[in-house]
């Protein structure tokens, strides 16, 4: 008995709704339609409910838009915080250095300066010589002592400070004694604002090559003690005589800034896209508890 053979096919539609036929195909090739590939990526971010509610699709796409400029705000407030915080805390920084200044000023002053015994490498204060004053005085035939004014008190002081953790500071005037304590076009333009009545002056300096800074100048007044060494100058009691200047190192506390900015920007990023996706999540289940509704109806309404 004769066994006929049938060739299995497929049928595959054509663009004119006829059919063509296919050889038989293995389950690959079954898959593409005769080694021509006919899957159509479905539409992942608007599921099939969504395409009946284009009003809800307007809806979502609205609400995700004010979710972002709603965070993307309140994180902008706190990236900016971040840098007015900075330079809070070095402003109270320098305050609390020009505070020891004057205090370390004034108690120089009301001992009228103070003596240290002269050593190696410890010299005496030629600007004071140069005011007539003996800088020095001998106890015991022996020992040498040469008086510390405040001005180089607080140079000394700064010296050490410099060494320890970076921070400098002097006392500057646009006449000063010293030539060393001669104010740069920084502190010369803060004591001319203070002479207009300004109280404070501040700022960071980020020059190429250099260490970041902030720099701080406090005014002076004249009083009556400061003619005592300022002879030969007509200063107004209570105007401005010149400023303390403190600069401080900023490097370690910008890169601790930065990187809060930086936590401060994927926290942002990563909460709108949460809210986004949760708002996505309970819109799409709105839209499918929706279409499954009309869906009821409108088969209710066709038995009736």
């Amino acid at each position: 008995m004769a066994v006929k053979l049938r060739h299995r096919t497929n049928k595959l539609p054509r663009n004119d709704g006829s059919y063509r036929r296919c050889a038989a195909l293995s389950p690959a090739q079954e898959m593409t339609g005769c080694g021509r590939k006919q899957i159509r990526m479905p539409k992942i971010i608007w599921p099939k409910p969504f395409r009946y509610f284009e009003n809800v699709q307007l809806f979502l796409i609205t609400l995700c838009l004010v979710i972002a400029f709603a965070v993307s705000s309140i994180f902008f407030f706190l990236y900016k915080r971040t840098d007015n915080l900075l330079l809070e805390r070095l402003r109270e920084q320098a305050v609390t250095y020009t505070d020891l200044i004057n205090h370390t000023k004034q108690w120089n002053y009301d001992y009228g300066g103070v003596y240290v015994e002269k050593r190696k490498g410890t010299e005496s204060n030629a600007y004071l010589k140069g005011l007539g004053i003996n800088p020095d005085v001998t106890a015991g035939g022996e020992r040498v002592f040469t008086i510390r004014n405040h001005a180089i008190m607080i140079e000394e002081i700064s010296r050490r400070s410099e060494k320890q953790d970076g921070v400098k500071f002097r006392i500057v005037s646009l006449k000063p004694i010293d030539p060393s304590n001669s104010a740069d076009d920084f502190e010369a333009g803060a004591i001319r604002r203070f002479e207009k009545g300004d109280k404070e002056y501040f700022r960071v300096e980020r020059f190429e090559g250099k260490p970041p800074r902030f720099r701080y100048l406090h005014p002076l007044y004249v009083e009556q003690s400061c003619r005592e060494c300022h002879t030969g100058r007509e200063f107004a009691i209570g105007s401005v005589l010149g400023a303390v200047s403190v600069s401080i190192p900023i490097a370690t506390m910008d890169e601790d800034t930065n990187t809060t900015k930086l936590f401060i920007i994927l926290a942002a990023l990563v909460t709108i896209g949460l809210l986004v996706a949760i708002t996505y999540f309970l819109t799409w289940r709105l839209v499918i508890d929706l279409d499954d509704a009309q869906k009821r109806l409108k088969k209710l309404a066709s038995t009736d």
